[in-house]
């Protein structure tokens, strides 16, 4: 997800933590702790350590896809993880190499309660295999 510190932002990842906690999942963003002091290689460290990944598609506060996710993503799905992918309900539209892939929609005007129902409903199904 974007690190951008705004209200949206900020209660997408509480959603998430919320959720993730439920499941007894620890939850780690690239900017929670400075492992590397190179942005990208603490980007690649937490996801080559990661069993799960979720990446947030928005154009919620911004009119863009963000490139940074998309390159995170891509990295994280040619290294094998499993990936759950909130999309914004309002995201005009998906990159074509993603359109083939399961996303989970989520509504920017009801946070964090749409993401932390859809976090929770993936990590019952798939979070524990």
């Amino acid at each position: 997800m974007r690190f951008d510190d705004t209200r949206v932002m900020r209660a997408i990842h509480d959603g998430v933590r919320a959720a993730a906690a439920r499941h007894g999942r620890d939850v780690v963003r690239a900017d929670d702790h400075d492992y590397t002091g190179e942005l990208w290689t603490n980007v690649a460290l937490c996801l080559e350590n990661s069993d799960l990944v979720i990446a947030v598609l928005d154009q919620v506060e911004r009119s863009d896809c963000d490139a940074s996710v998309m390159v995170e993503l891509g990295f994280a799905l040619a290294a094998g993880r499993r990936c759950l992918i909130l999309v914004e309900r309002r995201l005009r539209e998906l990159p074509a190499v993603l359109r083939h892939r399961l996303t989970y929609d989520f509504d920017a005007l009801d946070l964090p309660g749409s993401i932390e129902r859809r976090v929770d409903d993936w990590l019952a199904r798939n979070g524990d295999g």
